[in-house]
């Protein structure tokens, strides 16, 4: 009985650990993920940035925690494969998810949330700019830190600086205040393309609608053994990344790992 018990709690906080909610991945233009405020209509970006979590267009294995993209927030999705980078960038519909027209938007990356990861690269930056209707999404090997791919201290330069990339999509960009991303006018339908491999490329709309599905199920199964994809990233309205913010962050992450241990072996103690 005390080897099932102890086998059982390894288990359980095994697969606690494995919903983290801010690990993503990219693949191609179809297949990515974007870090959002973890609800809909939360204030600005910059205000959410170290409690965003991971949204993708389809499930995988590489980011189990992570949410189903909303459904119509991406419009378009360009990608591109570098020497030890891959990108996606494109158009969004920032209202889909309760957005401020106004917000021009903030920096997520392996600072902010604390941990985050893009899985299979060493870092990465992404952005997202409501009020011209951009995002921006790369990752990178090597050291992300020197502001040579993978930049993460100039984030007022904007996705079009950061990740330079193609951005056209449904929206008029140049009618929007402060955009340098290059507009190509496109039909109101989804654009989705691939330099690298342009017949693999779908409509990334529809494949966030039929995701939500596939989600939602696991998360069905996960709550049958009483694990949620519970976010530990610390709350902070700081945009600077501060060090202080960092060791919070950390400290919120060990308290709510020892919090989910305990009461899970006071519950199969119980037994």
């Amino acid at each position: 009985m005390k080897t099932f018990t102890f086998v059982s709690l390894a288990a359980l906080v095994a697969v606690a650990s494995a919903q983290n909610p801010i690990t993503g991945y990219l693949t191609d233009a179809s297949n990515f993920c974007l870090w959002l405020p973890p609800q809909p209509g939360m204030g600005t970006i910059s205000d959410n940035e170290w409690q965003a979590q991971a949204f993708c267009t389809t499930p995988s294995s590489e980011a189990p925690g992570a949410h189903a993209m909303p459904s119509g927030f991406i419009q378009s999705a360009h990608f591109v494969s570098g020497t030890n980078y891959v990108q996606v960038t494109g158009q969004i519909n920032p209202t889909v998810y309760g957005m401020q027209s106004t917000d021009y938007g903030g920096q997520m990356d392996p600072r902010a949330p604390t941990g985050a990861v893009c899985a299979g690269y060493a870092g990465f930056v992404s952005l997202i700019e409501p009020a011209t209707a951009t995002y921006c999404i790369r990752c990178c090997n090597g050291n992300w830190k020197d502001n040579s791919l993978c930049g993460t201290g100039r984030s007022q330069d904007g996705c079009a600086v950061i990740v330079p990339g193609d951005y056209s999509g449904p929206f008029d960009l140049s009618s929007m205040t402060g955009s340098s991303a290059a507009n190509t006018t496109q039909p109101a339908a989804i654009v989705a393309s691939s330099s690298a491999s342009p017949s693999a490329a779908t409509g990334a709309s529809s494949v966030a609608g039929s995701a939500s599905a596939a989600f939602s199920a696991i998360n069905s199964a996960m709550s049958s053994v009483g694990v949620s994809a519970a976010s530990s990233a610390a709350a902070s309205s700081s945009a600077s990344h501060s060090a202080s913010a960092s060791a919070s962050a950390g400290m919120s992450l060990r308290t709510s790992t020892a919090v989910l241990g305990a009461g899970v072996l006071a519950v199969l103690c119980a037994l």
